[in-house]
C-alpha cells in the first residue's frame, strides 16, 4: 500500500484500520497452515517474501507513512 492509501485507510479510524489488520493476520495465518508463507529478513531486518503468496500478502499488509517531502500543516502550539 503506497503513502495515499495508507493515510487514507488511517484516516477511516481504528474500527477499519483494525479490521484490515485482522484480514492481513488471518490471510497470514491461512498462508502458513498451508505451508505457502515463505519469508526470510533481509541483513536490514525487513520481511522478504521468497515465494510469489507471500510477496503478494507483504505488499498489501505494508504501509507507508513516510513524508515523501510533502509539506504537513503542523498544528499551532501555545505555551503560554
Amino acid at each position: 500500500m503506497d503513502r495515499d492509501e495508507s493515510i487514507k485507510r488511517f484516516k477511516q479510524g481504528n474500527d477499519a484500520w483494525n479490521e484490515w489488520a485482522q484480514e492481513c493476520l488471518d490471510e497470514r495465518k491461512k498462508l502458513e497452515e498451508t505451508g505457502q508463507w515463505d519469508a526470510k529478513t533481509d541483513i536490514l531486518g525487513r520481511l522478504k517474501g521468497q515465494n510469489q503468496a507471500t510477496i503478494e500478502w507483504i505488499t498489501k499488509a505494508n504501509v507507508d507513512f513516510r513524508n515523501r517531502n510533502k509539506k504537513l500543516k503542523r498544528p499551532q502550539i501555545n505555551f503560554t
